[in-house]
């Protein structure tokens, strides 16, 4: 639901006039690692293999789908 559910706000945003995206995401998508602290902007890319449970892994993916698409020129932002 995370993955799909996030693909159709995307297409909605990029259909007719361009709607402004504010996705809400989850610090799930840092790895847990008890010697680490993340930062809220860090760019997480390279921390998929850390992700332990499928929730965190499907709203990684999510928060992809939603960076692929700002790089693309939609505007609007990930909240954490």
């Amino acid at each position: 639901a995370n993955v799909k559910g996030t693909q159709n706000v995307v297409n909605f945003c990029q259909t007719g006039k361009v709607k402004a995206l504010h996705y809400i995401s989850s610090d799930a998508v840092f790895p847990q690692e008890p010697a680490r602290t993340w930062k809220e902007t860090e760019d997480i890319l390279g921390e998929s293999m850390g992700l332990k449970s499928g929730y965190a892994q499907t709203k990684w993916v999510a928060e992809q789908l939603v960076r692929a698409a700002q790089a693309h020129g939609l505007p609007g932002c990930i909240y954490r």
